[in-house]
């Protein structure tokens, strides 16, 4: 396997996008203080996050992740198919000992290549689940948790996969089981 090597441009590039991110934390997050920071809740959902979401998808700094944490963030965007599953990696090793403070959003999707039988059928039913199971899985060892708070349908362009019974009766399936907490 070649490693791909980071060009200046884009170190410089994301070494700004990231220090710009942090920067917007002051306005939310009172760090040195002992004010807590303000806390909205997600529509209906009962969970409840600082008005700054970190989307870990660009990074690949740990610290950067667990600086955010400590500074206050709570709410944690990644997905499945982010630099091939190394950034639920990187995300799970950077919670760990405070994955219980945070609210983790990931995503999964399905490729039409997974699925031999196209959807059809019962067999195609048990192709989709099998799939998204999987993914579910590998999400879960990765982000080092047994619960996900919120699953997202990842590039959902596809309504024949997205709106596919045995999607949405895994994702349905998956939030009675309490794995899911919102999808």
């Amino acid at each position: 396997m070649v490693k791909k090597l980071l060009t200046r441009k884009k170190f410089i590039a994301t070494a700004i996008t990231g220090i710009a991110g942090i920067s917007l934390i002051k306005n939310s997050v009172k760090a040195e203080s002992s004010e807590k920071p303000v806390l909205r809740t997600i529509g209906n959902t009962g969970l409840s996050v600082i008005p700054v979401c970190f989307g870990a998808t660009r990074t690949n700094e740990e610290s950067l992740i667990r600086y955010a944490v400590d500074k206050g963030i709570n709410f944690i965007d990644t997905g499945r198919v982010y630099s091939k599953g190394n950034n639920e990696l990187l995300v799970g090793r950077a919670l760990t000992g405070v994955r219980k403070n945070v609210v983790i959003q990931s995503k999964i999707k399905l490729e039409w290549n997974e699925l031999p039988s196209k959807g059809k059928g019962k067999k195609g039913a048990g192709e989709i689940r099998r799939a998204l199971m999987s993914k579910l899985e590998a999400s879960l060892k990765a982000l080092k948790t047994d619960y996900i708070d919120i699953l997202l349908y990842h590039d959902a362009l596809d309504e024949i996969l997205l709106f596919h019974p045995e999607t949405m009766r895994f994702f349905s399936d998956m939030k009675k089981d309490g794995i899911i907490k919102v999808n």
